[in-house]
């Protein structure tokens, strides 16, 4: 499951950052009038069409993520036997409304290579992303109430039962990217200096969700650590394996040598070989 995520999280940013240096960029950049954004060429359409289709999967399998560890704590623990069903949501599903978005697009509104938001049209996919965050939030409220109800059989005091229940979810907000309802809504207008925090904060957000899913989910996880530790040992003995056979492959060649030397020697008589004081004279 993480691994979805986490390469839809990669393709994501790629393509983000492929749109914005062939159209955005190029646009702020240039001074002459026939740039990319203005042209308005096929090629710039299928590159925003791929960038919101890479964009809504990042949610969906947010959104999956919630589901199935809601599943797993809520439902008794119970195991999801097939991934299909998820496999469709994350990577299938967001096929139609990017589609439905291309052709309202196409028909009405086929300017600036649809990178200009225009708010009817940008809601056919922003609907289905802010639902998966509801969704998702309402998923983590249930997981602490679970996880405080099993705190309370273990006879525990209430402040110590909700310490625990809030550290064990708080690293799912990365997860189920509920970070992002801080910057939920946009400020249409105002000073400058807030348009730009909004930005960085949005960018910052959205750029380290990445990382600090890895993170906390990877790099951080004991097991993963454990798995990591016994395969840094695992290619230390074989290294180790490899000397002592290449030493013993030497060793082993350098034996007849010695033998010959030593039948020279001691002139080809017999019981004059005799190798390990002929080394040592």
């Amino acid at each position: 499951m993480h691994k979805n995520l986490f390469t839809a999280l990669l393709l994501n940013a790629l393509m983000s950052i492929l749109f914005k240096c062939f159209v955005i960029l190029e646009q702020l950049d240039s001074s002459e009038h026939d740039t990319v954004l203005e042209e308005n060429g096929i090629g710039c359409k299928v590159l925003c069409v791929i960038t919101k289709y890479t964009r809504m999967t990042t949610y969906m399998w947010m959104f999956c993520e919630g589901f199935y560890l809601h599943k797993l704590i809520a439902a008794s623990f119970a195991e999801q036997k097939s991934l299909r069903m998820f496999y469709i949501i994350g990577w299938v599903f967001p096929v139609f409304p990017v589609a439905t978005f291309a052709l309202l697009r196409w028909y009405f509104a086929d300017e600036e290579c649809w990178a200009i938001p225009i708010n009817p049209y940008e809601w056919v996919t922003n609907s289905p992303n802010l639902l998966s965050l509801v969704l998702n939030f309402a998923f983590l409220c249930n997981i602490i109430r679970v996880l405080v109800t099993k705190l309370r059989a273990t006879h525990m005091n209430e402040p110590s039962q909700f310490r625990k229940a809030v550290r064990a979810t708080l690293v799912l907000v990365p997860l189920f990217g509920l970070h992002f309802f801080l910057v939920l809504y946009r400020p249409q207008s105002g000073e400058c200096a807030t348009l730009e925090g909004y930005t960085f904060l949005s960018y910052s957000m959205d750029g380290l969700q990445g990382f600090l899913v890895s993170l906390i989910f990877c790099y951080l996880n004991g097991e993963i650590q454990g798995l990591v530790r016994r395969s840094v040992q695992r290619m230390r003995l074989q290294r180790m394996s490899l000397t002592s056979s290449s030493e013993w492959r030497r060793s082993t060649r350098s034996e007849p040598a010695l033998a010959k030397l030593a039948v020279a020697r001691g002139g080809g008589k017999r019981g004059a070989v005799r190798p390990f004081l002929y080394v040592h004279q």
